[in-house]
């Protein structure tokens, strides 16, 4: 399966969703991570999030021109679609369009767009939002939070990962996200 995940900066992806990237390239899925851009993020370089994400073994990475994430513009869809198209991914990782970051939510409807034929996306909310709901979870195994951050860092192996489904434990969550749309219940991807 291809997967595609989708942020403003490499840190959001990294913040977001990078348990089950790493999960999933693991299991032999192709992973690859589009990083918007926007204008006005500060962000890691180019190279430093290449060799960040290179410690998975993330290695197909795409750092788009910065752009204005202010409102939602088809120039921007487009150029998002050009590299969506390329990738035609089963399965898209990107913001919110409930969150409480305007531009992470221009990026969301944005994404939307550019993702129309894309079966199955989850979305993340790196804010404490009651609007967000998320309905799939990848824990780990530790309740300290301290424990994914040494084990991503570190790259190691040893995280024990599960995924669950409905509200998150708040004690043993790494990451969560919420179904927009999802076409591959029939399949084994998680």
């Amino acid at each position: 399966m291809k997967i595609a995940a989708l942020g403003l900066t490499a840190l959001e992806i990294d913040l977001a969703c990078i348990t089950p990237l790493k999960k999933l390239n693991q299991e032999g899925h192709e992973v690859h991570i589009i990083v918007a851009s926007d204008r006005d993020s500060i962000d890691w370089t180019a190279e430093e999030a290449k060799s960040f994400f290179e410690k998975f073994n993330l290695s197909n990475i795409v750092i788009m021109d910065k752009r204005d994430y202010s409102v939602v513009t088809q120039e921007n869809a487009n150029a998002l679609n050009a590299h969506i198209k390329k990738i035609n991914p089963d399965l898209a990782f990107m913001p919110s369009w409930k969150s409480l970051n305007a531009r992470r939510k221009i990026l969301a409807r944005t994404a939307l767009i550019a993702c129309r034929g894309i079966g199955s996306i989850m979305m993340y909310e790196l804010d404490k939002n009651p609007a967000f709901n998320p309905t799939v979870s990848f824990a780990i195994s530790a309740s300290e939070p301290a424990a994914k951050l040494s084990s991503t860092e570190s790259g190691s192996s040893s995280l024990s990962l599960t995924v669950q489904t409905g509200q998150p434990n708040t004690d043993t969550i790494s990451e969560s996200f919420e179904c927009h749309r999802v076409s591959l219940v029939s399949d084994n991807w998680l």
